[in-house]
């Protein structure tokens, strides 16, 4: 459900061409040779409005170009130191969305390291062959040119919030099995439910077992936690100003943008798998921790059972089966992670504007253009990642802090150990209709063996002692 609405970002398809500096007052250039084709118009727009463009320095302009792609600027100028009074339009170099034939960037060479050529701005050199060869065939005579700065066109990102409509059914089906599922078990049901520490003793004070009759409650079981035992350099405030779950170019997951809508979803929601899966583990060591503390609290105190179907004085169970005090910050607490882990790796969908702003079409005849507008890939939030980590170490060091709490020694700790609560629940001269009165855990007295028993009972019992009543 995380992915069934999405943001979307635009990125740009532009033209790099590298000009003299005559262009820049407007000096000719020649409009038939093969280089231009259809970008006339554009190059033509870019010295109409020379004064509008931003002026970027070597390292800016490499920093800026030098990503899988770009919605700030569009359009670019590579301003050489040199002048041509006949053609001041020199070579033209184009890249398409994330298709970004950044080459240029490296003085064209094959494989374009962006760090490297960062560095290596101020000696900026892109070698420029003759104008008059076809752009995909061999080009004989090569020109070195000095690139002096650039002045890049600027451009609105366009965002926009989309829904997708086969997620969104998805998940509308699931739900609703869930929901029968749960309509289901709840209409069904119609034995006795064993859930709580208070089920199975009522149930085995009423109905005893003869299988653990004279036996020892015992302690083998540790429980674990109780007592008992891109190439552009980032400034950590730009990191810090990115907003949870924000789409932004600067934060988009390369290796996801070759992947398929559903590939992106899994990869968004992995960590929302993952976490589900540690809420149930937490959820279940927590409920074992607290589901022995409130057996034990019946060695210190005489109460009555909490179980799943109350009779006379009995207590109901809770609402969401932990003591609101632990439940409502345990719920809140994951409810939060997740949310924060979903707005920490994300669904984004990138569309691709062509070098005059419009929407890219999806069939072109450029042998250059991968035949889309659009695509998949996942954000990530940096603030959102951080603050994830923080609330996730809390909730995992609040289980360790739980666990060192101490039980009383009144009782041994067995968990959930239906064998030992059975043994615990032999009634020496008590009916089956105790289960419904206040209880306390102690020493009963003697049994046919004339060793003494302990068990839960309605009547007065005496505490146990470490090194008596078999208590070690």
């Amino acid at each position: 459900y995380n992915s069934v609405i999405f943001t979307s970002l635009s990125a740009n398809n532009y033209i790099a061409v590298l000009v003299a500096q005559d262009f820049l007052s407007g000096g000719p250039w020649t409009t038939k040779h093969d280089l231009l084709g259809e970008d006339v118009a554009v190059v033509g727009n870019l010295q109409r409005n020379i004064s509008s463009l931003k002026r970027l320095d070597n390292t800016e302009c490499k920093q800026t170009y030098g990503t899988s792609f770009i919605s700030t600027y569009r359009n670019l100028l590579l301003v050489s130191e040199a002048y041509n009074n006949t053609d001041s339009v020199i070579d033209i170099y184009e890249a398409y969305g994330i298709y970004n034939n950044n080459n240029y960037l490296c003085s064209g060479s094959g494989d374009c390291d962006i760090s490297k050529a960062v560095q290596d701005a101020a000696t900026w050199t892109i070698k420029s062959c003759s104008p008059n060869s076809n752009r995909q065939g061999s080009r004989e005579t090569c020109t070195p040119f000095n690139v002096d700065y650039c002045l890049a066109e600027a451009s609105s990102p366009i965002c926009t919030v989309s829904l997708s409509r086969p997620l969104l059914v998805v998940v509308i089906v699931c739900n609703a099995i869930k929901l029968i599922c749960l309509a289901s078990t709840l209409a069904l049901t119609s034995f006795e439910p064993l859930i709580t520490v208070g089920d199975a003793i009522a149930s085995f004070i009423s109905d005893p077992d003869p299988t653990t009759v004279n036996q020892v409650w015992t302690a083998p079981l540790v429980l674990l936690g109780l007592n008992n035992t891109n190439g552009k350099p980032m400034a950590l405030s730009e990191l810090w100003a990115q907003g949870f779950g924000t789409v932004s170019t600067g934060f988009i997951i390369t290796a996801t943008i070759a992947l398929p809508l559903t590939a992106n979803v899994i990869v968004a929601n992995t960590p929302q798998l993952l976490i589900s899966f540690v809420a149930v583990f937490y959820n279940g060591l927590l409920t074992c921790m607290l589901l022995s503390s409130e057996a034990n609290d019946f060695a210190r105190r005489r109460k009555t059972l909490r179980v799943s179907r109350p009779r006379g004085p009995q207590r109901s169970t809770y609402w969401l089966q932990l003591p609101y005090r632990y439940a409502v910050p345990l719920l809140v607490a994951m409810g939060a992670l997740h949310w924060l882990v979903s707005q920490s790796i994300f669904l984004a969908r990138v569309n691709i504007y062509d070098k005059y702003g419009h929407l890219a079409p999806t069939a072109t005849s450029n042998a250059y253009l991968k035949p889309q507008n659009s695509l998949s890939s996942c954000g990530w939030s940096p603030k959102a990642i951080i603050f994830a980590l923080i609330l996730g170490g809390a909730i995992i060091l609040t289980l360790y802090l739980l666990g060192f709490r101490k039980y009383d020694a009144g009782m041994p700790v067995v968990g959930s150990c239906s064998a030992a609560i059975s043994a615990a629940c032999h009634r020496l001269d008590e009916g089956p209709e105790v289960a419904e009165l206040p209880l306390k855990y102690g020493v009963l007295g003697a049994g046919s063996d004339s060793v003494d028993r302990a068990g839960f009972a309605a009547g007065e019992v005496r505490r146990l002692a470490a090194g008596k009543n078999g208590l070690d």
